[in-house]
């Protein structure tokens, strides 16, 4: 727990974004609470990007990085390592904080964390709603929570990893598995307006054919490698496999569960499964 307040490392990977960086910009500037740092890392634009941000060149709080990148999260990865701040916060250079006093009130949430993620809500332009309140095992396993909504405390991309670059569009989705299914951090949500999402990104219009192949895979394997007593495990993979059964990819999940369960740790699992399902579908008829 800090004493003061935490500096906060706001990283933006941009590519050719003219249209929006100097409202991005100039959204952050606009923060009541100062103790942040900005990290824009530009993966070489063609554009007059980098005319916009040298404008601002001579602001301290912000750290100009050219460096070529082939994907959203290996920008994203340049940023965690070049970040000096306590917690880490991803903003797309379209994307704004819906007012100039969110850094100020998540600080004060912050301050009492050491560890783990923080999350609130964010604006989904898509949607036209408020997107997603609090997340459990059994949503993030269909839901992804928005970047855009997370805080992420340094030493979760020390102990878990940095963004896996095999997954082009769905890396962040990956992560927050990996910490969730895994019990590898913890994610805490407070009920606070973070940012309007734009979702004008690759992400909108792109599928993550790479993600969705390996997605019995992942969920299986996090949970089975968690931080979990034998119970819960057992029980969280029964509703990752009902996930998987919804998604039609039966066949990966029982490969999945002959590679890496013995026959008696298949056998709970599938218990779990049958005795569990009833009163889900009980508990969904009266929601």
């Amino acid at each position: 727990m800090n004493s003061q307040n935490p500096l906060i490392s706001i990283v933006t990977p941009v590519f050719n974004g003219e249209k929006f960086i100097e409202d991005c910009i100039l959204n952050v500037r606009n923060q009541s609470f100062r103790n942040y740092e900005h990290i824009i890392i530009d993966s070489c634009s063609t554009d007059n990007t980098p005319n916009i941000i040298n404008q601002f060149i001579n602001d301290s709080q912000i750290k100009y990085i050219v460096k070529k990148d082939n994907s959203l999260y290996e920008g994203m990865n340049n940023g965690i390592k070049e970040a000096r701040g306590e917690w880490l916060y991803f903003f797309g250079s379209d994307d704004a904080f819906v007012n100039n006093t969110v850094l100020e009130k998540i600080s004060h949430v912050l301050v009492q964390k050491s560890e783990g993620a923080v999350y609130g809500d964010v604006w989904l332009e898509k949607l036209g709603r408020w997107f997603d309140g609090r997340f459990n095992i059994e949503k993030i396993l269909t839901n992804n929570i928005c970047h855009q909504a997370i805080f992420y405390h340094k030493s979760v991309f020390e102990k878990v990893s940095l963004y896996n670059l095999n997954y082009k569009i769905l890396s962040d989705y990956d992560m927050n598995l990996k910490c969730i299914l895994g019990n590898k951090a913890s994610f805490e949500y407070h009920p606070l307006r973070i940012a309007r999402f734009a979702d004008g990104g690759v992400s909108s219009w792109h599928k993550d054919d790479d993600f969705e192949n390996d997605y019995a895979k992942i969920i299986l394997q996090y949970t089975l490698n968690g931080n979990w007593n034998w119970l819960k495990k057992y029980f969280y993979l029964s509703i990752c496999f009902r996930k998987i059964l919804l998604r039609n990819k039966l066949r990966q999940a029982l490969n999945e569960i002959n590679k890496n369960l013995k026959p008696s740790g298949a056998f709970l699992m599938f218990l779990f499964f049958a005795f569990t399902t009833p009163f889900l579908l009980i508990r969904k008829l009266f929601e």
